[in-house]
């Protein structure tokens, strides 16, 4: 068994997706999906699919929501979605959900761009950031746990695409600037405005990248009466230096 939550909920338990139609089921599904392998309470489960005056009969709906999840999954014996005091958890094996596939591919950036393979970390990040296809969850109601999962998810891919600009600006810098052009334009966000300045000073263009800075200075001194921080003076400085050394040498 396979399940997305990178989208609306769906799963796959032999050649093809299929979404859940019962909205109570599949966000009982869901709910046991991203606590794999623990157990999740009944009185936490009926809060999260009643979360205002659930009914009288909530223990006994949650039952019956298990037993149709059971027969969707093929899960006859009660091996895959497992009761136990004090309630029920998803015996799932890793890597059976494309969040969980997600989130470590992310990782798998990360390590390779700290070990100085932009390239495979280029390629573990744009995997990972293929596999959403919607707002996580996208079928569910935004509150409760499903919210904070949400929340967290779209963090880790803010993330994810701010690596793989990284990654990228040292395999391809030239080809991230109109995208970056977007990005910084959208905010004041200094790290987005230093990623721009670093793929024009590396695509050839100094001047326009210490342009850059200037127009980030005078947005910030109008909105905040304050300068861009340390990092980015420090990305300016050195900007100017090699361009005084291009100079010096004749070299233009």
């Amino acid at each position: 068994m396979h399940v997305r939550l990178l989208g609306p909920v769906e799963v796959r338990t032999a050649e093809r997706w299929e979404p859940i139609t019962a909205a109570k089921q599949r966000h009982l599904l869901a709910l046991l999906v991203v606590h794999r392998s623990r157990t999740v309470p009944v009185p936490v489960l009926i809060e999260e699919l009643w979360p205002v005056d659930p009914p009288a009969t909530a223990r006994a709906l949650v039952r019956n929501y298990v037993m149709r999840l059971r027969r969707l999954l093929g899960d006859d014996d009660g091996s895959v979605i497992v009761y136990g005091p004090p309630g029920y958890r998803l015996d799932l094996p890793p890597g059976r959900s494309d969040a969980e596939l997600f989130r470590a591919g992310v990782a798998a950036g990360r390590r390779a761009l700290d070990e100085g393979d932009a390239v495979v970390a280029v390629r573990h990040l744009r995997a990972a950031l293929s596999l959403w296809r919607a707002v996580p969850l996208a079928d569910l109601p935004g509150e409760g746990m499903v919210g904070v999962v949400r929340r967290e998810l779209e963090g880790v891919r803010d993330a994810g695409r701010e690596l793989l600009i990284d990654a990228r600006l040292v395999t391809e810098p030239a080809a991230v600037v109109p995208e970056l052009r977007v990005l910084a334009a959208q905010s004041l966000r200094e790290y987005r405005w230093g990623q721009l300045m670093r793929a024009l000073w590396l695509s050839g263009a100094p001047a326009e990248a210490l342009g850059c800075y200037g127009r980030l200075r005078a947005a910030m001194a109008q909105r905040y009466g304050a300068e861009p921080g340390p990092h980015l003076r420090e990305l300016r400085d050195r900007i100017r230096a090699g361009e005084r050394g291009r100079t010096t040498t004749g070299v233009r």
